[in-house]
């Protein structure tokens, strides 16, 4: 199992651009103790992900066995968004990563999470917060993997567009547990609290060298 380094780095930050000639939001999702010293990654939504990985080692001249710990940054509709990764590349080292949530999208603008297909009328990050609480409800956790497999037939907005919701719905988590574990909002707490919090529950995007089936799972039985 990967062990997370902590430091001290705060859970969640939005930064407002406040000077006069800035144009674009800046909006940080960091949701463990991130290494403050992580290099950045800009993430290549026109590749798919075993793709990516490649060219992200070849491009950058880097071991991805040996640096799995990076900040994942793209950007949307003049917002930025920066986040914690893991590159799971398979390294044949016996390195495992458990307590995943996987959240799969196609080429047809449908997203499973957790092999369940988010239908129509759902939202994926109430979904994302849904699965998550089922599972910390479950077993008690102090982090969680979340596994995003974009489709490059998708197109690279929409798939910014779906990490966005997964991101929302991870900070609907920390909402929930920040008011069962400290009993204020989440934007209230100081440092300090925030570093409490941590230690309780932190996600992690994760990216990975492999594909993933993505069969969509037949309608449930109707049973008259």
């Amino acid at each position: 199992m990967v062990k997370v380094k902590k430091t001290n780095f705060l859970l969640l930050l939005i930064i407002t651009c406040v000077t006069i000639n800035c144009k674009q939001d800046m909006e940080v999702f960091s949701f463990h103790h991130f290494d403050r010293k992580a290099d950045t990654i800009n993430i290549d939504f026109s590749l798919n992900n075993i793709d990516f990985i490649h060219s992200l080692e070849k491009n950058n001249k880097i071991n991805l066995c040996q640096e799995r710990y990076k900040l994942g940054v793209f950007e949307l509709e003049n917002s930025k968004y920066i986040f914690p990764v893991i590159i799971d590349k398979d390294c044949n080292d016996a390195v495992l990563i458990h307590n995943i949530i996987d959240v799969i999208c196609n080429e047809n603008n449908q997203v499973l999470v957790e092999s369940e297909l988010v239908g129509l009328n759902e939202n994926l990050k109430n979904e994302i917060f849904r699965h998550t609480k089922e599972r910390l409800d479950s077993k008690k956790y102090n982090g969680l993997f979340y596994n995003f497999n974009w489709d490059v037939r998708l197109g690279e907005v929409a798939n910014k567009k779906k990490l966005v919701e997964v991101l929302k719905g991870i900070d609907l988590v920390l909402e929930y547990k920040s008011m069962e574990l400290l009993e204020k909002p989440l934007r209230s707490l100081s440092e300090k609290e925030l570093e409490k919090l941590n230690d309780n529950f932190y996600a992690i995007i994760l990216i990975v060298d492999y594909s993933p089936i993505t069969n969509v799972p037949p309608p449930p039985l109707m049973i008259n």
